[in-house]
């Protein structure tokens, strides 16, 4: 208990699920959060719900794909990884928020999407290295067993960024 542990709920990673049940289990062991990367927005109501009498846990998000539906939830915070290369398009999705700017929220939420999108090009990790490369950041290579994308894979990537006005 001295030190808050955080549960990663990623059932296509691990083939389980957190129910909200067992999550208030641990809670009561004093599980510090969790990151939440079911992509199913009626599970983490019912998280947000069933963790209401232990309001120090924090119940992260964790993908970009909903940041909105997640945000309506009571999400105080989101780990993204859009967030890794257009860290200023999560950051104004987050800002329009908290303004109020349905319409403004709406479109990044929209742009955000495009963007996820794009990097499922070629393998996530290879493509937002690529994604980085393209705007300018030296991220180095992937680590192994990734291997950076193609020059046919970065070049799709390229034009569709521009396409879109990312670059």
């Amino acid at each position: 208990r001295e030190i808050p542990v955080f549960l990663y709920n990623n059932p296509k990673a691990s083939g389980n699920s957190v129910s909200p049940n067992l999550l208030v289990r641990l809670a009561k062991e004093g599980l510090g959060g969790v990151k939440d990367s079911t992509f199913d927005i009626v599970n983490y109501y019912h998280s947000q719900i069933a963790l209401k009498e232990f309001p120090e846990l924090n119940l992260i998000i964790g993908t970009e794909a909903m940041l909105v539906a997640a945000f309506d939830a009571g999400a105080k915070a989101a780990v993204t990884g859009l967030g890794n290369v257009y860290p200023d398009l999560i950051r104004k999705l987050y800002e329009a928020y908290l303004d109020g700017d349905r319409e403004k929220l709406m479109q990044i939420q929209e742009d955000v999407l495009i963007v996820r999108q794009i990097t499922k090009y070629g393998p996530t990790v290879p493509t937002c290295h690529a994604i980085l490369k393209i705007r300018g950041i030296d991220a180095g290579y992937p680590r192994l067993p990734f291997t950076p994308v193609s020059a046919e894979t970065e070049k799709r990537v390229r034009e569709s960024l521009q396409s879109h006005g990312f670059i």
